[in-house]
């Protein structure tokens, strides 16, 4: 890994703390403002997103600390909307984990699709998509798969069928997916 401008361990910590602090910040802002937080706190999550698109593109792989970093950061983020009566409950945080990680464990599978740092970007996006409601799961699932179906397309074509780097398909659908659901309702 020489040649990097970022050695893994700072961006892991960069991740993790633009994360949890966004969270954070979030999480005490609720109090005042919901709508405006809520977009504040989903930009510290697509910042955290580019930082490991950016990653992947140069190192073929995805921190697992950083991984944990960005679903760990939703998990704060809805528990704030939950003390500060955004959102009723948990659960549609806890079903975007369960939902987008068994699609992501299942796609993971063959050996020619995504990798296992793939598969866990994907169950940390289902977290951060949960605190949109359960009526943004489907949309963004769908948005991110469809960006990630014409990546594969385009980047095998391009690479004579070789693996394809997934983190920037997985931050570019989960984003587009989040602004489609914030459009339309």
């Amino acid at each position: 890994m020489t040649g990097l401008a970022v050695a893994p361990s700072r961006l892991t910590a960069a991740a993790a703390l633009g994360c949890l602090g966004t969270a954070a910040a979030g999480v005490a802002l609720l109090q005042v403002v919901s709508p405006t937080v809520l977009a504040a706190v989903l930009t510290g999550c697509v910042a955290a997103l580019a930082a490991l698109a950016g990653w992947d593109v140069r190192t073929h792989r995805l921190p697992n600390a950083a991984t944990a970093a960005v679903a760990a950061a939703g998990f704060a983020g809805a528990v704030g909307l939950v003390l500060a009566g955004q959102i009723p409950s948990m659960w549609p945080a806890l079903g975007g984990l369960v939902g987008f990680g068994l699609v992501g464990f299942l796609e993971a599978l063959p050996a020619d699709a995504l990798g296992g740092g793939d598969a866990k970007l994907i169950a940390a996006v289902g977290v951060w998509t949960g605190l949109l409601g359960w009526g943004a799961l489907l949309p963004t699932l769908l948005c991110l798969h469809l960006v990630m179906l014409v990546t594969l397309a385009v980047g095998r074509g391009r690479n004579g069928g070789r693996r394809v780097v997934m983190g920037p398909a997985i931050a570019v659908g989960a984003v587009v997916g989040w602004l489609a659901v914030a459009l339309l309702t």
